[in-house]
């Protein structure tokens, strides 16, 4: 499951690689941030178009922090913040001079770092190309998120317990490997996962707060659930064509319940679509 598909690695590789060797010269390094003036809300916008991304809390003084190792004959650095300091843009665009080459001696993907403040209420949009991401929202303000992924690796996490209640998590996936972990912790009273090509692991331990309304779809590929044994689970499988261990379930006809479903303090209610794959479940 954890190995990325042949189309994702070719896309991968094709953004990333240089179509000219660089040295480490040849790299540029930027390093961005804006102080934290008391805002309430932050409407944030990241994206990524190839490279290796890492996303977590900064410090309670700065609205971003955001350091970058790109190289500047085919991408560009994007940071844009409105006068109010309320509407930011972070990430690397592309400059539309990709090329391909194949083990060069001095090829490296680019990196960055985006850092974001703990204190505000944030509305958070990430659209990734050809990326390795780990996204870690625990300890942040969220209180809605959309995640779309292309040709990538992507790591999703709510490592300690989201400070706001969040409405709505939304992940779209495409010809991509996708982990989501603690999502218990996310606070989200609504979340849905939909997968393309590949792998998806949703991992829905942590500290459930609320019920929760949780969808999940993925055309091909296998798909891990890991469910947490404290928590009530109804799921309902929709179209489901692939094969599923129902360990840890009763169930009658398409609708599947836990055996603490009736007593459990927080229930979730988890829809399933998979159309080519195996479906696996772990109880935690």
């Amino acid at each position: 499951m954890r190995r990325a598909s042949g189309a994702s690695a070719l896309l991968l590789l094709w953004l990333i690689a240089p179509s000219t060797p660089l040295s480490a010269q040849d790299y540029r390094t930027v390093t961005l941030s804006k102080q934290y003036r008391g805002q309430d809300s932050l409407q944030a916008e990241i994206e990524f178009a190839a490279g290796v991304l890492k996303v977590r809390p900064g410090a309670p003084g700065s609205l971003y922090r955001m350091e970058l190792s790109y190289d500047p004959q085919r991408f560009a650095p994007l940071s844009k913040v409105d006068s109010s300091g309320t509407d930011l843009r972070l990430g690397i665009k592309s400059s539309g001079q990709a090329g391909i080459s194949v083990g060069l001696k001095n090829d490296r993907p680019q990196d960055g770092l985006i850092e974001l403040n703990p204190r505000t209420i944030l509305s958070l949009d990430v659209s990734l190309g050809a990326a390795q991401a780990d996204l870690d929202l625990g300890g942040l303000r969220v209180s809605q998120a959309e995640i779309r992924t292309g040709a990538s690796e992507t790591t999703l996490r709510f490592s300690s317990p989201n400070r706001v209640q969040c409405e709505q998590l939304s992940i779209s996936v495409g010809a991509a490997e996708f982990s989501a972990y603690q999502l218990g912790n996310s606070d989200c009273k609504t979340i849905s996962v939909d997968g393309g090509v590949g792998g998806v692991l949703v991992d829905l331990t942590g500290a459930w707060k609320r019920d929760a309304t949780i969808a999940l779809a993925v055309a091909l590929g296998d798909i891990s659930l890991v469910l947490p044994k404290e928590v009530g689970v109804e799921l309902t499988l929709d179209r489901f064509l692939s094969n599923f261990n129902p360990e840890g379930f009763v169930h009658e006809g398409r609708v599947y319940r836990s055996l603490n479903y009736s007593t459990a303090g927080r229930r979730l209610s988890l829809s399933l679509t998979s159309t080519v794959g195996v479906v696996k479940v772990e109880w935690k």
